[in-house]
């Protein structure tokens, strides 16, 4: 039950995240980012996310995101720009600036976040 409860945060941390500001999300040579397009949380720490939960995140080839938290029924969204560079998120809010490792093989993200490994689908 403990990683529930750090899941409850670190989902809402990661969408608070994603709730502020940062940069565009194209590399230099105009290719799409490979972190575009629609990604659900499936694990925490390697157990999966419970009924009732759900992280859905959206990257644009523009520079913007979306997040959308659901727990317990609560449904909180959020609007964002990002930026990457060599494994790392960028997102700067008006008062930090958050950087959180990220590797994506095939359909998979996997997001470090403060000692937390998040993976999620690509939808």
């Amino acid at each position: 039950m403990k990683w529930m409860n750090g899941f409850l945060v670190l989902a809402v941390g990661m969408a608070v995240g994603l709730g502020s500001t940062g940069c565009g999300g194209s590399d230099d040579d105009g290719d799409s980012d490979p972190l575009v397009g629609t990604w659900e949380a499936v694990s925490l720490n390697g157990q999966p996310i419970p009924e009732g939960m759900s992280v859905v995140m959206t990257f644009h080839d523009d520079g913007t995101a979306e997040a959308t938290t659901i727990i317990g029924g609560q449904v909180e969204s959020y609007a964002a720009v990002w930026s990457t560079s060599d494994g790392i998120l960028t997102v700067t809010s008006p008062t930090e600036t958050d950087t959180i490792p990220y590797t994506i093989s095939g359909d998979t993200l996997t997001i470090l976040d403060d000692g937390d490994t998040v993976v999620l689908n690509r939808q």
